[in-house]
């Protein structure tokens, strides 16, 4: 989880605000290393009961419609 690529993405973009999008712990342990938040979508690599036992103060979506929420509410 080195948050190098992240910092080089943020920066290419302008800075500025932002969230990680992932589907597994490695996701989740990126976005802690950059400092920002991260949303995990339970429909992809890892499942619900695997994410919620290792990260249970995570940010969980079940769909497209939560993420598009939850990225408004960060």
């Amino acid at each position: 989880p080195a948050p190098d690529s992240v910092f080089a993405a943020i920066e290419k973009l302008g800075g500025g605000k932002a969230v990680y999008i992932g589907d597994s712990e490695v996701d989740i342990e990126t976005a802690k290393a950059v400092g920002i938040p991260c949303l995990s979508v339970l429909w992809g690599f890892r499942d619900e009961d695997f994410l919620r036992g290792k990260y249970p103060d995570a940010h969980f979506v079940w769909n497209v419609q939560d993420l598009e929420r939850m990225v408004g509410l960060l």
